[in-house]
């Protein structure tokens, strides 16, 4: 057996072929079993509204707190998705800071972005959130999605502030019947790699408290559990003596 075969073994049952496929009319990725036989994993065009998420000042978190503690507030972040998708969507991934959800109508997606912008508030020394959404067609493959709308949603997210919720005219436009919702025009925003500029709404959310923003790691702190110093008359709160340490030793690397 040559090397080349020994990997292949290695990775298990399926082997993914870098080929298209079309198989009764059904476009699919060719995926061949270590038996050689070739299957066309099939391809769905869905509609589907597209919610990115991602946690503002990732990296911030990571320098201050490092690369495990990091990981567990991602990990924390996934299980609030799941949570905020259940019955109306799906968690399809995540992508390092950011989470990607499929939710079956623009409604759903609304109230899931809601309430995870909601239960992301009520954690305890965790980042704000920026999310944005889109709602069309896109090819379903394999659990993932692919296509304009999907990449049009990340780019919203993209444009939103921390703590703002910002969404495309359609779904506004499919969302028209939903009670107790109300808009901000934004602009005609202009997107990299985007013909056209795309008319971006915020949602207007009741305001879910104000949080302390720990200045070195970015993430937002309970006033209960703070650590606090002064500095020049100011209270400065921190998610946790180290962070404060941090500050106190280079305070000139840290914005006011």
């Amino acid at each position: 057996m040559n090397e080349g075969e020994n990997r292949n073994r290695g990775r298990g049952r399926f082997i993914v072929r870098h080929a298209r496929t079309v198989t009764g009319g059904v476009t699919g990725l060719a995926v061949a079993t270590a038996e050689g036989r070739v299957h066309a994993a099939p391809v769905a065009t869905v509609e589907r509204a597209f919610v990115f998420a991602d946690l503002s000042g990732y990296t911030a978190l990571t320098e201050a707190h490092g690369d495990e503690d990091a990981a567990a507030v991602s990990g924390r972040f996934a299980g609030l998705a799941r949570i905020a998708t259940e019955g109306s969507g799906e968690l399809v991934k995540t992508i390092g800071d950011a989470v990607m959800l499929a939710l079956h109508d623009a409604a759903s997606a609304i109230r899931t972005a809601c309430m995870l912008r909601d239960l992301a508030h009520r954690e305890h020394r965790f980042p704000g959130l920026r999310i944005g959404m889109h709602y069309g067609t896109a090819v379903e493959q394999n659990g993932d999605y692919f296509g304009s709308t999907v990449n049009l949603a990340a780019r919203v997210a993209a444009h939103a502030k921390v703590g703002q919720v910002l969404c495309t005219e359609s779904v506004v436009a499919s969302s028209a019947n939903l009670i107790g919702v109300e808009y901000r025009l934004v602009g005609d925003v202009p997107f990299k790699n985007v013909a056209m500029p795309v008319r971006v709404f915020e949602l207007l959310l009741p305001d879910a408290g104000a949080a302390a923003i720990d200045p070195v790691c970015r993430m937002r702190v309970d006033d209960a559990n703070a650590f606090t110093i002064e500095v020049d008359g100011r209270r400065v709160v921190f998610c946790s003596e180290g962070c404060s340490r941090l500050f106190a030793d280079a305070p000139e690397r840290y914005g006011r």
